[in-house]
C-alpha cells in the first residue's frame, strides 16, 4: 500500500519462451498466462521481458498480440544488457524494435548486474500507475485568485 492508501500489485509470470521444459508444459504455461491476462479486472501496465539477442520468439509475439487485442499497455525490456556492448544493443535491440514493430528507442536496455535502466524502467512504471493521479490533480492550482 502506498502513501495514498493504493494498493500496488506486482505479478512475476514465468518466462516459458526459452524455458527447458516440455512442450506440453509450455503450453500450460501459455494458457495460464492467457488467462491471467484475459480475466485481470484491471492492469495499469506489463512489463515483458526478453533477450535481444534472441529473434523474437513465437510467445512473446503471442503475447504482445494479446496485449495489443486487450489494450493492455505494456513495455518491453531487454535483460542482460550487462553482456553486450554498446555496438550489440545497438545492434540487437534495433533489430528486435524491427522484428516487432517499435518505433526505434522504445526497447528498454536493462540490467540487473549493473542497474543499467533501472531507473528509467521505475519511472515508466510510476508513470503508468499513477497516471491518473497525475490527470486529476493537472488543474490544480491554475485557476486565477482574486
Amino acid at each position: 500500500k502506498n502513501d495514498r492508501g493504493r494498493v500496488i500489485s506486482i505479478a512475476d509470470l514465468p518466462g516459458f519462451g526459452y524455458a527447458s521444459v516440455s512442450k506440453q508444459v509450455q503450453s500450460g504455461i501459455s494458457g495460464q498466462l492467457t488467462g491471467y491476462l484475459e480475466t485481470r479486472q484491471r492492469l495499469d501496465l506489463v512489463v515483458l521481458l526478453i533477450d535481444p539477442r534472441l529473434p523474437q520468439q513465437p510467445a512473446d509475439r503471442d503475447v504482445m498480440t494479446l496485449l495489443y487485442d486487450k489494450e493492455i499497455p505494456f513495455v518491453i525490456v531487454g535483460t542482460k544488457a550487462d553482456k553486450l556492448s554498446a555496438n550489440e544493443i545497438e545492434t540487437y535491440f534495433r533489430r528486435y524494435e524491427k522484428e516487432v514493430g517499435l518505433e526505434e528507442g522504445q526497447l528498454i536496455a536493462y540490467s540487473s548486474s549493473s542497474g543499467e535502466g533501472r531507473k528509467f524502467l521505475w519511472k515508466v512504471i510510476n508513470d503508468a500507475l499513477f497516471a491518473d493521479a497525475m490527470e486529476s490533480n493537472a488543474g490544480e492550482g491554475d485557476e486565477d485568485e482574486d
